[in-house]
């Protein structure tokens, strides 16, 4: 995969573009590359098809690269794992419904970087929308 070759020869800065093509071998390979990248800042897979596996490689690469900070993602594939040092989450546009705020919640729990969350138009449910109050009361 070419961006993940880019990532590795650290040739993006400081921020990878939102693509429909990327997949979960796509992500594997970014995964990788991140593991080595010391530049990219900001990762936006908006519109990525990533699936499940591919978000776990990410999030486990993602607590080796601490310098990447800003993470664009589709809110079913976000996990806790995503949060150690994310100062931006953007799960934006999306129809989360009650438990994928209840994930983010839990994340919020024990994260200390976030400093900005973005959940426009998101279709967030009333127990998602509490969850999500009650774990910034706590995230401070």
């Amino acid at each position: 995969m070419a961006i993940a070759s880019a990532l590795t020869e650290h040739k993006l800065l400081p921020m990878l573009y939102k693509s429909t093509k990327i997949d979960a071998k796509g992500a594997q390979a970014l995964a990788n590359a991140l593991q080595i990248n010391k530049t990219l800042t900001t990762l936006n897979l908006g519109q990525s098809q990533i699936g499940d596996r591919g978000a776990q490689d990410l999030a486990n690469a993602l607590q080796i690269n601490k310098v990447t900070t800003i993470l664009v993602l589709l809110p079913h594939y976000f996990t806790s794992s995503f949060t150690q040092t994310l100062t931006t989450l953007d799960l934006g546009q999306s129809q989360v419904g009650d438990r994928g705020p209840q994930a983010l919640a839990n994340a919020l729990q024990i994260n200390k970087t976030l400093t900005t969350l973005n959940l426009g138009q998101s279709q967030i449910g009333d127990r998602g929308a509490q969850a999500l109050a009650n774990a910034l009361q706590i995230n401070k």
